[in-house]
């Protein structure tokens, strides 16, 4: 599980896949092109930083024509099982990994680095 959650981390650490992965935890499918507008960066920003969080199964991708959909999905989302959830609490966006606590952990534990 620490491995997982380091892993997670790195990602989410980047400021455009964290901010897109947010937009897209309202539930809705978003088309490349309104993330881009509402995130007011290049198509081709966002659709690297989409490609990254699908290959760390944290978006799903439905190709519909020419255009692409996506929406939070993946093995790594909760579906009411383990995995991260979002959630607003006071504010402030709360990002939980299945219900580990990595700060209640053995200090030392939960190292991400060499």
């Amino acid at each position: 599980m620490v491995g997982e959650f380091c892993r997670l981390s790195q990602v989410l650490s980047d400021p455009t896949r964290l901010g897109l992965l947010l937009l897209l935890a309202d539930g809705v499918e978003h088309m490349v092109q309104d993330l881009t507008r509402m995130m007011r960066l290049p198509q081709a920003t966002i659709s690297h930083h989409l490609n990254v969080l699908r290959r760390h199964d944290l978006v799903v991708a439905r190709r519909d024509g020419r255009c692409v959909f996506y929406r939070v999905g993946g093995a790594a989302v909760a579906d009411g099982g383990g995995g991260l959830t979002f959630r607003v609490d006071g504010g402030a966006v709360v990002v939980e990994f299945g219900g580990w606590d990595p700060v209640a952990t053995t200090p030392g534990v939960a190292r991400c680095g060499p």
